[in-house]
């Protein structure tokens, strides 16, 4: 019987990102908010009873609410991501539509509540 794929691995700069919940701010307002969901592919090889993965591969799903309407969670293509994390890492978001926002990331338990309001899940169960 073969294993599942690694859950964990080599660390990459979404992590700083993972299942954090941000508010979306448009003049100092809140419009909406953003969590962002790390993910890891990776490739199988060998045979099921000796089943190695290999090469991983790093992407996002990125959840969104702006003016209180859901998106459906998007994937960021792996070729994409470093245009996300570097807009994270200045404290802005482009949405689908182009527009930007100002990010502010919130922590602990003020960021499970706005997960579940905004997104009605808690960030650690968001797959």
């Amino acid at each position: 019987m073969g294993s599942w794929p690694p859950r964990d691995g080599p660390p990459h700069p979404i992590d700083a990102y993972d299942r954090r919940v941000a508010r979306l701010l448009l003049a100092d307002r809140q419009v909406g908010a953003l969590m962002v969901v790390g993910e890891r592919w990776w490739e199988r090889e060998g045979r099921a009873v000796a089943t190695r993965w290999i090469n991983p591969t790093w992407t996002a799903e990125v959840w969104l609410t702006v003016d209180d309407e859901f998106s459906d969670p998007s994937y960021v293509a792996p070729e994409d991501l470093a245009r996300l994390i570097d807009e994270l890492d200045h404290g802005r978001f482009t949405s689908p539509d182009g527009r930007i926002f100002a990010v502010e990331w919130i922590d602990g338990v003020p960021g499970v509540e706005l997960s579940r309001r905004e997104f009605g899940v808690h960030p650690e169960r968001a797959r």
